[in-house]
């Protein structure tokens, strides 16, 4: 197989609901992200390292972060929310 080859990835069928918001105080975002295809024998990035440069990068992590606490979310794994950068690995497993 040609390394430049591309997967062709399935059309969004499914598409996931969250539960009822239980406090009053949480807002919701919803954000749209283009999605690309990789190439059939691409590397797929399994550490990132991000330093948030702005404030609004601090203060949207930090909302979401407290949002997925409060809601009780969990990851994939079962394991809770613990740590701002398992809000990271929540919206990976998202899309």
């Amino acid at each position: 197989m040609n390394p430049l080859e591309t997967l062709t990835i399935p059309e969004v069928t499914e598409i996931r609901t969250l539960p009822e918001i239980t406090s009053p105080e949480l807002e919701m975002s919803e954000i749209h992200v283009p999605l690309g295809e990789i190439p059939a024998k691409g590397y797929l990035q399994s550490h990132v390292e991000c330093r948030l440069k702005t404030h609004q990068q601090k203060v949207s992590l930090k909302r979401a972060f407290r949002g997925l606490q409060e809601r009780g979310e969990k990851l994939e794994n079962g394991n809770p929310i613990r740590r701002p950068g398992d809000v990271v690995r929540w919206l990976m497993e998202q899309i």
